[in-house]
């Protein structure tokens, strides 16, 4: 009995951890119709899956809702899986997402995927009768349902349920769902005052002096939950009301444009604050608080330190499981910032492409995110050094398809031009499964501080000759491990 007690509490703390909800203002009245049209359904038709949408421009507080209809609902299914920024994780990579979505419902028992089509050929056959429910969070493409949606939808049993939310209603409308709840800002204006007091003034009303401001600020909010949570958390301990009217005077600027609101709140952080948001916005999402605070530390000399700061600010969350989030409108508030002003952390290869073509900008790039057949620009193909380069990802694409659409060296585009440049200030490498059998010296400095190959064919790693090296997670195959020497 005891077992089987610590084991029911156990998988509720599991299905919970990705789900957990700070200031929950507001939320029951928002979540409780959702929850009860959903549960409707269920009891009127159990020999079919159900499907429903959340529609919600970003900041509008889906997720927030959907955490919670899922926190509420987990335990009525055999299985459950909420799969977190799905728009986000897909860009990284679908087989990551496949992956996760497998070992969420089907736990340990879950197979190993290598490639996008043995994804769904997997999460067709394992998931087979299953009775689960899956949330989807931020989706936002036909290629996202055609590798995740469709697939689980084929073959999760009858009385399943899949939760998608997303800012387009054509992507939520083309799998036709039971019904789609469209999210928006506050219709209360106690809910609003009450989420903006709480992070301003960690009480529930104003000191008297600043009652008027705010209640202006508030106004100029428009209910979105995630701009009263920034805000409100930008001007946290400030008392001075001309502050207060000043930063007023820029919302009422740029209400309409929802980054420009955002953006205030970066004003007042220092230099190096600025360019930790601006590497976890590009490259640590998703990371774990330890390696993010490796990559850090090795950049800046900080690493904790800054993470606070910006949590504090409501710029980034850590989750109850130590994983970096950051909402995608800050995301792509940074992500804004680094395309038209700074020029020196490409995310993605549209990105890459347009930097690496400028002579200037390469000399100062900080961080580079490519995929393993990326194709260079002939303007940086006689490169030898990226003197300035700190966190360099490169995202494996799936080998059978490179080799039939570009032959063998396809796969070994980027390798080939790494191996001419030389990185000296690189503090991170991840190259998952990568399919070579040693690493380019020139992205192995002393400098390295975390050292990312997991599932590679990887043999020969110089551990040696890595001094500072602080994180460097072993194959899941085993085919490699951390050594003092070559292995």
């Amino acid at each position: 009995m005891v077992n089987k007690v610590v084991e029911m509490f156990t998988k509720g703390d599991e299905k919970t951890n990705q789900a957990v909800i700070e200031f929950p203002v507001g939320l029951e009245q928002r979540v409780d119709g959702i929850k009860s049209r959903i549960l409707t359904d269920m009891q009127r038709s159990d020999t079919s899956l159900q499907c429903f949408g959340i529609l919600g421009m970003g900041g509008a507080g889906k997720t927030t809702i959907t955490k919670s209809i899922y926190n509420g609902m987990h335990m009525h299914f055999e299985k459950s899986c909420f799969c977190l920024n799905t728009r986000a994780n897909f860009e990284k990579g679908v087989i990551d997402v496949q992956n996760k979505i497998l070992r969420g419902v089907l736990g340990n028992e879950g197979t190993e995927i290598n490639d996008e089509e043995t994804g769904k050929t997997f999460l067709e056959s394992k998931l087979k009768g299953i009775n689960a429910l899956i949330v989807l969070d931020d989706v936002d493409s036909g290629e996202q349902l055609d590798a995740l949606y469709h697939p689980i939808c084929s073959s999760l049993g009858q009385k399943s349920v899949i939760i998608m939310s997303s800012r387009d209603r054509r992507v939520l409308e083309s799998v036709q769902p039971n019904d789609i709840f469209e999210i928006k800002g506050f219709n209360n204006r106690e809910h609003s005052e009450r989420l903006f007091s709480w992070h301003a003034f960690l009480k529930p009303e104003p000191p008297a002096h600043l009652l008027q401001v705010s209640s202006r600020i508030i106004d100029a909010c428009q209910g979105l939950p995630l701009s009263l949570k920034v805000m409100g958390a930008y001007l946290y301990g400030h008392n001075d009301e001309s502050y207060w009217n000043e930063s007023l005077l820029l919302l009422q600027q740029n209400k309409t444009d929802i980054f420009k609101t955002l953006r205030i709140s970066l004003k007042d952080l220092e230099a190096k604050e600025m360019e930790v948001f601006l590497d976890i916005c590009c490259f640590l999402i998703g990371e774990k608080e330890g390696t993010a605070c490796s990559v850090l530390e090795g950049c800046y000399g900080l690493g904790r330190t800054y993470l606070e700061v910006l949590k504090n600010r409501c710029l980034i969350t850590i989750s109850d499981i130590g994983i970096i989030e950051v909402h995608d409108q800050i995301r792509d508030m940074g992500r804004r910032i680094v395309r038209e002003e700074k020029r020196d952390r490409p995310w993605d290869e549209e990105t890459a492409e347009n930097i690496l073509k400028d002579e200037k900008a390469r000399s100062t790039l900080r961080g580079l995110s490519i995929s393993s057949d990326f194709s260079f620009p002939k303007e940086a193909t006689k490169c030898r050094s990226l003197p300035h380069l700190k966190i360099l990802v490169v995202k494996q694409v799936d080998d059978r398809e490179l080799i039939r659409d570009e032959g063998i060296w396809g796969m070994f585009r980027t390798k080939k031009f790494l191996e001419k440049v030389r990185c000296k200030e690189l503090r991170c490498l991840k190259w998952r499964r990568a399919p070579f059998g040693d690493v380019p010296l020139g992205i192995c400095p002393k400098s390295l501080r975390v050292l990312d190959l997991v599932g590679s064919e990887i043999k020969r790693v110089p551990i040696g000759s890595l001094p500072n090296l602080q994180m460097f997670p072993q194959s899941r195959g085993g085919v490699w491990q951390a050594t003092g020497h070559y292995k």
